[in-house]
């Protein structure tokens, strides 16, 4: 097993050495640079040579490019390989970041990638061959002549995240993370909708910290809130929340239904029209201040 890991590790210093040698003097992104990569993975019998790419955001001198290597008895679980190609001005150099295998339980940061001088910072979404992705972080420092992880945060809850922007300006130091998770009371599915969160990744002594949670408010949030209030029996706390018109209704409604559903086949956490159960009344909701509340309400056929 140590000799199977060790032979690993040497394919993949390997395959970063020939990278570096063959994108050292041709222009990161050409023709004649996506040659050259396709040359390199094709003799390590990686992708038949294929790979996707993308620019980094700060200096556009840098891309990261990732491969993934499909084998006969792996075909639904790939290997990945995510590479960073970058110029320091007068030669260009290539490192493997990160191999990744699913069926091992691994990962990789996939999102926008931001480079500036000895600091690579990737932000998105924790890629792991299945569903619930969780929003993610890697941070890298050139430290020895090599990139190094040096900070990796997840998230609790699926979602992505994204570096923050005044016009066209993108700031590294300041992340916004946006996440889901499953309701409390509601029984709603996974595909939604369901209440969304927000929160930033702030840099601060060269180490990314994570600030509060907040709730957003959408139709479903509040949907689940009130569900509470029904669960609970508590009226008088329902009955703030929600206009006289509809306070009968919705409060029945909660007790009779278990989940609510878009009416349309474009499920989206932010919908404002939903259907209680498969073929219950449905309730339109429209903003008041600061808050979801019911406009119009149908009932089932």
């Amino acid at each position: 097993m140590i000799a199977y890991f060790l032979l690993l590790a040497v394919r993949q210093s390997d395959l970063s050495s020939d990278l570096n040698s063959a994108v050292q003097r041709v222009k990161i992104g050409s023709p004649d640079f996506k040659k050259s990569i396709s040359k390199v993975l094709e003799k390590y019998d990686i992708a038949g040579g294929k790979f996707q790419s993308q620019r980094t955001l700060g200096n556009p001198n840098g891309m990261i490019v990732s491969a993934s290597e499909y084998k006969e008895n792996t075909r639904f679980s790939p290997t990945w390989y995510r590479i960073f190609v970058w110029s320091d001005g007068a030669l260009n150099h290539a490192q493997v970041l990160k191999k990744v295998r699913f069926s091992d339980g691994q990962s990789f940061t996939q999102g926008e990638a931001f480079f500036r001088d000895d600091r690579l910072t990737i932000v998105g979404s924790e890629v792991n061959g299945g569903n619930g992705e969780r929003a993610a972080l890697a941070a890298y420092r050139y430290i020895g002549g090599k990139w190094k992880l040096v900070q990796h945060l997840l998230d609790k809850q699926e979602g992505g995240a994204f570096f923050v922007r005044n016009h066209r300006n993108v700031d590294p130091t300041k992340v916004r993370v946006l996440t889901r998770t499953f309701t409390k009371y509601l029984q709603q599915p996974h595909v939604g909708p369901l209440p969304n969160f927000e929160s930033a990744w702030k840099l601060v002594r060269g180490k990314y910290v994570q600030g509060p949670t907040r709730l957003v408010p959408t139709p479903v949030s509040e949907l689940d809130i009130l569900a509470g209030y029904v669960t609970h029996h508590n009226r008088d706390a329902f009955e703030r929340r929600v206009p006289a018109t509809y306070q009968a209704r919705l409060w029945n409604a909660l007790r009779q239904y278990a989940y609510v559903q878009s009416i349309s086949n474009d499920v989206e956490d932010e919908t404002t029209t939903l259907r209680f159960g498969d073929d219950g009344p449905v309730v339109k909701f429209g903003k008041q201040g600061d808050r979801w509340v019911p406009v119009r309400w149908t009932e089932s056929e």
